[in-house]
């Protein structure tokens, strides 16, 4: 349920940041930098981060990973890391769509660390991303309430979601529907996806993807650590626009490929394991080169822990940022 609220928090900061952001194409971007504004959001910003983020860790006691306090919901490093990313992305997102990428990567990545450090579950860094989008979009409307719309042009629900080369930082949570095995219990993996679409049709790609995950794994009475691993996948992707609104569209991907799972401290694990993806997206142009949108995911993969094997599969949610070039 945490994990489901924060993407729809990602929902609204995006369609709030949509209404405000302007078309890099039909108008040249120029970033005004008013010292006022910018105070004011900056201070807004952190004053909804800091009291959103005392209340749930004063009220929400849940231990973390490496059992070192109970105070491990949300992660506040992500709170910051995506709330910094958002205003970056806010303010330089109408002059390239390479900035909203590459914050959402780096607060991707200061995500990942969290949980491989086994300070965090994937629950909390989701979290923490959704409150720090929405209270760093906040906090710019309430400087747009104070002094007024910054931008006075919205042409989002003017772009054409068609088929481009594109690249895509994606940040996801993935749920395992068997949870033991040989006797190791393993919780909710934190994802960071980065893929390539190069159109080969008006409706159909061909993606190249790498994946970051990591997941905390219970041996015995030893304190959780995580078990990590990166994928190589290639697949193919179908484009689906709405004719209702140019600027959605819902795509249908299949990918496979090999998982390389890293040494675990406690446990002797198999390193290599085929992997099959499927999934489900939909994403929203916000200008003519970025767009962002969900995900719900499939995959298969396979899991040995001290020469037992089994096979695994799970669902994952997430949310995306996707540049056009």
């Amino acid at each position: 349920m945490k994990i489901i609220c924060s993407i729809l928090l990602f929902f609204i900061s995006s369609v709030a940041f949509s209404s405000e952001l302007p078309d890099s194409v039909r108008q040249k971007a120029v970033v005004h930098f008013d010292w006022k504004r910018t105070g004011v959001s900056f201070a807004a910003g952190m004053a909804l981060r800091l009291s959103i983020d005392a209340i749930l860790k004063n009220n929400i006691h849940e231990m973390r990973p490496d059992r070192s306090g109970n105070n491990s919901f949300p992660s506040r490093h992500s709170t910051w890391a995506f709330g910094i990313g958002t205003k970056i992305s806010y303010r330089l997102g109408e002059v390239s769509p390479w900035w909203v990428i590459a914050s959402h990567a780096g607060a991707s990545g200061v995500g990942m660390q969290r949980v491989m450090a086994a300070r965090h579950y994937a629950g909390d860094v989701m979290a923490g991303a959704g409150i720090g989008s929405v209270t760093s979009v906040l906090s710019y409307k309430i400087a747009d309430w104070i002094f007024g719309s910054e931008h006075k042009y919205s042409g989002w629900r003017e772009c054409d979601n068609a088929v481009f080369r594109s690249l895509e930082v994606a940040t996801s949570a993935s749920f395992p529907f068997k949870r033991c095995v040989n006797g190791c219990e393993l919780a909710t993996a934190l994802r960071t996806t980065m893929r390539f679409r190069m159109p080969v049709s008006e409706r159909l790609y061909v993606t190249a993807s790498g994946m970051l995950s990591s997941a905390p794994l219970r041996v015995a009475e030893a304190p959780l650590k995580p078990l990590n691993a990166a994928a190589a996948l290639a697949g193919v992707e179908c484009h689906i626009p709405f004719t209702s609104c140019r600027a959605l569209a819902a795509g249908i991907g299949v990918e496979a490929g090999a998982n390389c799972y890293l040494d675990h401290k406690y446990v002797e694990v198999k390193r290599w394991a085929p992997i099959v993806a499927a999934r489900v997206q939909m994403s929203v142009m916000l200008t003519s080169r970025l767009a962002v949108g969900g995900m719900l995911g499939y995959d298969f993969t396979s899991l040995g822990i001290d020469g037992a094997r089994e096979w695994l599969s799970s669902v994952s949610v997430g949310f995306f940022s996707r540049a056009n070039f």
